[in-house]
């Protein structure tokens, strides 16, 4: 993710929010490329939909993980950034709620389907 325009320190990221959904039984692993975030949570599985998964880690990141309730997540501006700078996100020194999954189109849009209803 590259900043468009300067940011400020503890600027939401508000366009950059995502949610949490649980995992369930069906939604297996599948065989095509599409990379999700899985997040353990209160003992089980949820992916991450939205744009917060294409942030890439930095040790030195200048962004940080906000929660703006138990299952959405907004990035939070933590040192100045200007325009044409990478947004990076700290995820932890092998943090046991972050691993990454490869999900089918089919399963995604399974989960899709929750949040139409």
């Amino acid at each position: 993710m590259v900043a468009t325009k300067d940011l400020d320190v503890s600027k939401h990221l508000v366009h950059c929010a995502s949610t949490m959904a649980r995992m369930t039984a069906q939604l297996e692993m599948g065989e095509d490329e599409t990379c999700w975030w899985v997040i353990n949570h209160r003992a089980q599985n949820h992916v991450l939909l939205g744009p917060l998964r294409f942030f890439n880690h930095g040790c030195r990141s200048n962004a940080k993980f906000a929660s703006h309730s138990s299952k959405k997540f907004v990035p939070r501006i933590k040192a100045k950034i200007k325009a044409g700078d990478e947004i990076t996100l700290f995820y932890g020194r092998r943090p046991p709620w972050f691993r990454i999954f490869i999900i089918t189109v089919s399963r995604l849009l399974k989960i899709k389907s929750l949040f139409d209803t």
